[in-house]
Formats: C-alpha cells, sequence, structure tokens
C-alpha cells in the first residue's frame, strides 16, 4: 500500500484491515458475496437458458442489480 493510499484512509476515517495473501478463509464476508454472485449468475443462465459463454455479462448484471 502506498503511503498516499494510507493517508487517504486515515483522512476518510477508513479503518483498513490487510490479510495474508491466498489464504481466502481469512476475508469471509468478501468470499460470500462472492459466491453470491456467482450463485446468481448461474441460476439466471440457467433459467433463462442462455448461453455459458455469457457468464460475465450475467455476472456484471447481477452485481449491477445488487448495487
Amino acid at each position: 500500500m502506498s503511503n498516499e493510499f494510507i493517508a487517504f484512509c486515515k483522512k476518510e476515517g477508513i479503518r483498513k484491515e490487510t490479510i495474508v495473501p491466498y489464504t481466502p478463509k481469512h476475508n469471509g464476508l468478501v468470499e460470500g458475496k462472492d459466491r453470491s454472485i456467482l450463485e446468481a449468475s448461474c441460476a439466471m443462465l440457467l433459467d433463462q437458458k442462455v448461453p455459458k459463454f455469457l457468464w460475465v455479462e450475467a455476472t456484471h448484471v447481477v452485481v449491477y442489480v445488487q448495487n
């Protein structure tokens, strides 16, 4: 992390937490969100019988709708 980013977080009152790389079990909140997005994408593709190569677009739609 750059000093500029650290200063920005401090200025904005953002508490940052770092985790050890390649240890997804330490970041369960994000992993859970990723899983729900991918499951919703797969459900959309299967429900509408859309070709699997459109999974990226389906994922974009899910993220847009959830936001």
